[in-house]
């Protein structure tokens, strides 16, 4: 009788933890490395209903004695310096000499009907990875609920108190990384936003479902379609970069410190993810349960 109840009690146990929900916070420990890191996932812009954020990030950030960023307080002048190094054509290149000018017509028409500045000898000069970016930017001019200060980075970056504030990567290296992606590869991703707009919308909400509901299917979904329709943009802005991101983490495991890690969500689910990726280096990741209860992190 006694074992049948113990059964029964673990049964309930676990269905109880099965259904527990989550926020987008991972805590990874080694056996063999004496520091800990709270990993959390980023969405770059987000929505006013979502703060306070649930008190277990301010757990974890109190438990943090620094916090690092993909980029921390990113220079607006070296951002424009990037765009004009790595975003636009050299003398003698042209949009539409890798469009085709079926396409540059469209782009053309796309970028004139959603209100972009961008047209004409200035389109012709863009490189089709920097005219993604444009696209992202179009979405959000016509969603005024979606705004960068409600973005995680932002957010994390007022709240940060008195702890230091540090950088994964740099500007230029993220830019770089953009610029490396071939033009054609760059270009399909272009004409499937420039054809299906709509696509925008329906990814971002999937990303944004993630931060309130704390599960990572749709996310993992949307990682597995880039990776297969996208292979080149995926290796090179998700699997390389997890792949350094992931070795900086477990480099900052080697001291006996509690740190913070904010980037984004996508970095966690899909292939050669950083989360798989430490556990491959002997790591343990477990993600937070959420309180239920509203911290204090919110936009100042």
């Amino acid at each position: 009788m006694l074992r049948k109840l113990l059964i029964l009690l673990l049964s309930v146990s676990a269905l109880l933890a099965a259904g527990a929900e989550k926020v987008l916070v991972w805590e990874a420990t080694s056996p063999k490395l004496p520091g800990k890191v709270f990993l959390a996932g980023a969405v770059h812009v987000g929505r006013a209903a979502w703060y306070p954020l649930d008190s277990a990030y301010d757990k974890a950030l109190k438990a943090s004695s620094a916090v690092y960023f993909e980029i921390y307080k990113p220079d607006p002048q070296q951002v424009i310096a990037s765009c004009t190094r790595y975003g636009i054509f050299p003398q003698g290149k042209r949009l539409s000499d890798i469009s085709g000018m079926d396409n540059f017509r469209k782009i053309s028409n796309f970028m004139l009907t959603n209100n972009s500045p961008l047209a004409g000898e200035a389109l012709e000069r863009m490189r089709p990875w920097f005219l993604t970016i444009e696209t992202a930017g179009m979405y959000l001019r016509k969603h005024p609920d979606l705004s960068q200060d409600f973005g995680f980075e932002a957010v994390f970056t007022t709240n940060i108190g008195d702890r230091p504030g540090f950088s994964l990567e740099s500007i230029d290296l993220q830019f770089r990384t953009m610029s490396s992606i071939s033009d054609i590869a760059s270009m399909r991703l272009l004409m499937e936003g420039v054809n299906d707009f709509k696509s925008a919308g329906r990814d971002l909400e999937r990303i944004m479902g993630a931060v309130t509901t704390g599960k990572t299917e749709d996310l993992t979904l949307l990682n597995n379609e880039i990776a297969f329709k996208h292979p080149e943009f995926y290796q090179k802005l998700f699997a390389d970069r997890n792949k350094r991101m992931a070795g900086l983490i477990y480099d900052l495991m080697k001291k006996k410190q509690t740190v913070f890690v904010l980037v984004g969500a996508g970095h966690f689910v899909g292939r050669d993810n950083i989360l798989e990726l430490l556990r491959e280096k002997g790591c343990t990741t477990i993600q937070l349960d959420k309180t239920g209860k509203k911290g204090d992190i919110r936009p100042r």
